[in-house]
């Protein structure tokens, strides 16, 4: 049987923080609790007949919402169990781990600045960020729908929707080889932060993020960092085994890709790199490769204009597939191991080579 729950937020100290932060207000009325800030809960079974909550619903009506903002308050925090993120709802002395978030349950929430969901969730419903267009930090699990779903339930934009609203942008984002769809990105949104260990394929594909954290990733899959134009260096996480197809293709502006933590890294995929055209730039910025890794796939730094440097001294590469360095017309150095194989058009168009 379906129970439903309310509850109101801990504003008080949310807002008492955020005074802290930015200084005391001549205006008394800041100092009142805004009162019409809650959350609505459903209690569910599971299949092993365990009970969980869905987060039904998220609201800050206006007058709570103009409080805050006549009052310059930076943040408001989401603090459900006197907690900074959504993970557990406490009702009387029972706890209910927080598996489901509804669809439009945070619909045009102007106030939220950052939220953070927590390792129980499970599933996002669609559009469950809608018009949270002032969202500038996201902390998730995992990217879209769930860990398993497909096509554009997989990728980021799943959480805010495809509905026009000022302040955000429409982004195509394609989420396989032949699909893609359109989502309303807010403008604000800069920094993401995935928890757990799996990122989707196709997850940010075309978003201006600058700033994605996914430290406990095991694998970067195929085109999840594609064209991602805002990112100007990464460095590759200590977990991460292998760099799919185009995970990180036509990434414009990356000027460098830091290797030295990726202790794991076996695999970079075709044309993983490819038109990364910045990669390189500068005066001492080489790529060097980890020295676990073992297979370099073809075109995977395509016409990377701007490279100057390459060295795989340290690392197990034995073969330089075709077209790998094809058109890195800066390209001066390649300091290979002894025996190296390297295939048909590896270095081609990279008339300035110095191979070693």
């Amino acid at each position: 049987m379906k129970k439903f729950f309310s509850m109101m937020i801990a504003a008080v100290l949310c807002l008492s923080v955020a005074m802290a932060v930015v200084g005391c207000s001549e205006d008394k009325s800041a100092s009142k609790t805004p009162t019409s800030v809650g959350a609505v809960y459903e209690i569910k079974k599971g299949d092993d007949n365990t009970e969980y909550a869905v987060l039904k619903q998220y609201t800050i009506s206006d007058e709570a919402a103009a409080k805050v903002a006549k009052n310059n308050y930076q943040d408001l925090m989401v603090d459900l169990v006197g907690e900074n993120k959504i993970n557990v709802y406490v009702d009387g002395d029972k706890t209910y781990p927080v598996k489901e978030i509804a669809a439009s349950a945070f619909a045009n929430q102007l106030v939220i600045r950052s939220i953070e969901f927590g390792e129980n969730v499970t599933t996002f419903g669609a559009a469950c960020l809608s018009g949270c267009v002032n969202l500038e930090k996201l902390t998730v699990p995992f990217v879209g729908k769930s860990v398993d779903a497909v096509n554009d339930g997989k990728v980021l934009g799943y959480l805010f929707g495809t509905a026009s609203v000022d302040g955000a942008t429409s982004v195509t984002m394609s989420y396989n080889a032949s699909g893609s769809k359109s989502f309303s990105i807010p403008d604000s949104l800069k920094e993401v932060t995935v928890t757990g260990t799996v990122l989707s394929e196709y997850a940010f594909y075309g978003l201006s993020l600058s700033k994605v954290n996914v430290e406990n990733v095991q694998s970067i899959p195929n085109y999840a960092f594609y064209g991602m134009n805002e990112i100007v260096s990464y460095k590759i996480p200590a977990g991460v085994t292998s760099i799919g197809d185009y995970a990180f293709a036509s990434c414009a502006n990356l000027t460098k890709i830091d290797f030295t933590a990726a202790a794991a890294l076996t695999t970079i995929g075709d044309h993983a790199f490819d038109g990364c055209s910045m990669l390189g730039y500068g005066k001492n910025n080489p790529v060097v490769f980890p020295a676990s890794l073992t297979s370099l796939g073809e075109k995977a730094f395509y016409k990377c204009t701007e490279l100057v440097a390459v060295d795989f001294s340290a690392s197990g590469v034995t073969t330089i597939n075709e077209y790998t360095f094809y058109g890195c017309a800066k390209l001066a150095t390649a300091t290979l191991k002894d025996g190296t194989e390297v295939k048909t058009g590896a270095f081609e168009g990279c008339d300035l080579l110095n191979a070693e």
